[in-house]
């Protein structure tokens, strides 16, 4: 009866032997005794009995891949394995057919000591050897791209908010000496954006977030911040990635700088080469003028001089409006009769025909009538070069109730080429194009985008060009009517300027136009005369005040200490600057009317005939 019972122990233990996954020997000294057909397998060995009595350095290099001797390793750990009761080392092998693999080995003692038998355990670790190299690699190679990266990288424990990870660059953007092991809070007023970002469900999108953090030294930081949720050794956290905007920034500002310089000089040269004509003409007529002894000559060479000056002085005016921006003195005007007035004259003697279309209703709008005047005849001027061989132009206004508000569209077309799709995109810097004036679509845009309208040149259209201008809109209000104009009479004026040849030329055609004049050159110098013309009972019956004096007070200080002496006086404001606040709300400080330099005949006379003799 314990036979059987031996007999079937031993039965269960040999079919446990047999089935088992790992290759399991057992061995002698050396030499193998018995193994399971998993052993067979791993050495690549057909039949049990081509491995019984074999030694495990029938399958083994001499030398294994640490350095040391084949025969010396076996050694080593049968002795250890002998003292410690068990041991495990790994052991390079060779299969029957040449090929090379690593086992993991488990040497433990079994049986009594002096029969040397030892239970021999083998798994073949190649494979995962491999894929741990390879992973120890690929953690080697992302590790030196982290700690060379030029951004600035923090790993976050989203529990707990503790830099677990920070590489170098980081220490270097912040300025912390030491950042693992310190809380996300320390980064300043910005780190609530690295914050949220530790929330499992945010959203982090792939362009990144600009935040503004502060360094260790309390200086400020602009970055752009990318954020991924990992888990690392079991604990969520957040990688978080720093991108330094400053050099970007810089490298913006500079790409910006050269665009304004490239612009400013092609404004430049167009500004020179335009005034060089003009002053050309201007000379080429006045030293005619000065030889010629027939007076009906001079005169014809002085008009065509005079003309040259004027287009000199709409240059000078548009470069103005352009650079400083030419403040609107605004008025709420019935827009058809304005663009279409403009549009006519502008087409005056032309082989160009105009087709003229408003809405019977069109609404009031505000604006400067002489600036949007220039707005139209700048569109049309190069609609007109645009079609040299002539052709119809269209110009059209419409009322347009939008979101944002009640607006008037005016649409001027031309059926002339197509503007190239690369000058398209800058056709409203200056000199862009020698269509028009070379400030002319730059100026008209400046004057649209000063009253709140927009300029645009739409899209679409496979011949001619079709720019529309949008204004805001009154629906509901009238038109202011026009002023109507008081004769003229001989009076009494004060002229103050700055400028000797302004005093000399403007004193000189307001007494050709009849009037006594006295002149000033500061606002203070002014106010002493009109005090004594008060204290004399010669009161003056107009006062032209220069706005900006070099050195000294100009007519806003001036204005108000003369309304104290005479809270009746008139007075007109006139300066070169089209935008200073003087002109565009010379009511708002006190003045009658403004006159912008420079000013002819025609425009002098229009100005004493609307407000010479208010008093």
């Amino acid at each position: 009866m314990a036979g059987d019972t031996l007999n079937t122990v031993e039965a269960r233990y040999r079919a446990l032997f047999e089935t088992m996954g790992p290759a399991v020997l057992l061995m002698r000294g050396p030499a193998c005794i018995d193994c399971n057909p998993a052993t067979l397998g791993l050495f690549g060995v057909a039949r049990r009995e081509d491995f019984i009595g074999k030694s495990v350095m029938d399958f083994a290099p001499e030398v294994q891949p640490s350095g040391e001797r084949s025969a010396d390793l076996v050694h080593r750990n049968v002795v250890e394995a002998l003292e410690r009761g068990s041991k495990t080392f790994e052991w390079q092998s060779i299969r029957t057919n040449g090929e090379r693999f690593l086992m993991e080995v488990q040497f433990t003692p079994c049986g009594p000591p002096e029969e040397g038998l030892f239970l021999c355990i083998a798994v073949d670790i190649t494979r995962r050897r491999h894929d741990e190299e390879a992973l120890k690699r690929s953690e080697e190679r992302f590790r030196a791209i982290v700690e060379n990266s030029s951004d600035g990288v923090l790993v976050v424990d989203t529990a707990t908010r503790e830099i677990r990870y920070a590489n170098p660059r980081s220490h270097e953007l912040l300025g912390h000496p030491q950042l693992p092991g310190r809380s996300i809070d320390e980064l300043g007023v910005g780190a609530r954006g690295v914050l949220e970002a530790l929330q499992p469900d945010a959203l982090h999108p792939a362009h990144g977030t600009e935040l503004a953090l502060r360094r260790y030294d309390g200086e400020p930081l602009d970055v752009r911040m990318r954020a991924a949720h990992v888990e690392l050794e079991g604990r969520r956290s957040v990688v978080v990635l720093f991108t330094d905007l400053t050099v970007q920034r810089r490298h913006e500002a500079e790409r910006l700088r050269a665009m304004k310089l490239e612009a400013v000089g092609r404004l430049a040269g167009g500004i020179a080469h335009d005034f060089n004509n003009l002053l050309q003409a201007v000379l080429g007529q006045v030293s005619l003028a000065r030889l010629s002894d027939d007076p009906g000559e001079r005169r014809e060479l002085l008009d065509e001089a005079v003309q040259a000056l004027g287009l000199s002085s709409r240059l000078a005016n548009q470069l103005l409006t352009f650079a400083r921006g030419g403040t609107p003195v605004t008025q709420r005007v019935a827009l058809g009769p304005l663009v279409e007035s403009a549009a006519r004259l502008a087409v005056s003697g032309t082989n160009i025909s105009i087709e003229v279309s408003f809405a019977p209703d069109l609404w009031a709008v505000e604006v400067d009538t002489g600036q949007f005047s220039q707005v139209v005849h700048s569109l049309v001027a190069r609609a007109v070069e645009a079609m040299p061989q002539g052709g119809l132009l269209r110009v059209s206004a419409t009322n347009r109730p939008t979101p944002d508000g009640n607006r008037v569209a005016v649409a001027i077309a031309d059926d002339g080429p197509a503007l190239p799709v690369a000058l398209r995109a800058r056709v409203f810097e200056p000199y862009a194009t020698t269509q028009g004036s070379g400030l002319g679509l730059a100026t008209a845009w400046s004057i649209v985008t000063r009253h709140q309208g927009t300029l645009e040149l739409l899209e679409g259209a496979a011949r001619g060009n079709t720019f529309m201008v949008t204004l805001p809109a009154f629906p509901d209000v009238r038109p202011e009517p026009a002023a109507v104009s008081k004769s003229t009479r001989p009076g009494r004026i004060l002229l103050m300027d700055d400028d000797a040849l302004v005093r000399t030329a403007s004193g000189r055609m307001l007494r050709a136009l009849g009037h006594h004049v006295d002149v000033a050159a500061h606002g203070d110098e002014a106010v002493a005369r009109y005090r004594e013309a008060l204290e004399a009972r010669q009161p003056y019956d107009l006062v032209i005040l220069d706005l900006t004096v070099r050195g000294g007070n100009g007519g806003l200080d001036a204005i108000s200490k003369l309304r104290a002496l005479d809270p009746n006086v008139t007075a007109i404001v006139s300066s070169g600057y089209s935008d200073d606040a003087g002109m565009a709300s010379y009511r708002a400080h006190g003045f009658a009317g403004a006159l912008p330099k420079p000013y002819d005949f025609t425009a002098l006379e229009a100005m004493l005939r609307a407000h010479l003799g208010a008093r």
